[in-house]
């Protein structure tokens, strides 16, 4: 368990070797009580990074956009897709910041330092989201 609301997917060995060393392009599916993840990777010849994380309800879908965690100061985009109790469709892309995450985590990390403040995520945080073989 990852906390007390979340069930921490239980792998074997050799299904984390797979997922973290994938060829081409694979894909799985991961079922968790209430949800469904999809897991889709590939690899091809045109040079360019896209990484996605996506949520879909009833109403509603969420989408965070990382651009590419190797050029700094890009900014994460979160896309908000929703349909309106007039039968009309809205989409938002939000930028809560145009910092990117590193220079983010950098200034908690000084805070951290200089203000003694905690960090939100402890190292035991960090232990339970391994897998353990």
């Amino acid at each position: 368990m990852c906390d007390d609301r979340i069930p921490f997917l239980e792998v074997s060995k050799h299904d984390y070797r797979m997922l973290t060393c994938i060829a081409d392009s694979d894909s799985a599916m991961f079922k968790f009580a209430g949800f469904t993840v999809s897991y889709e990777s590939g690899v091809d010849q045109v040079p360019r990074f896209d990484a996605s994380i996506e949520v879909f309800g009833d109403e509603k879908t969420v989408k965070v956009c990382i651009d590419t965690p190797f050029i700094k100061g890009l900014p994460t985009t979160m896309v908000v897709k929703e349909a309106l109790s007039d039968g009309s469709h809205r989409e938002s892309n939000i930028r809560r910041t145009y910092e990117d995450p590193f220079t983010l985590e950098f200034q908690e990390v000084y805070k951290w330092l200089t203000e003694d403040k905690a960090p939100k995520a402890t190292p035991e945080d960090a232990r339970k989201d391994r897998p353990k073989f």
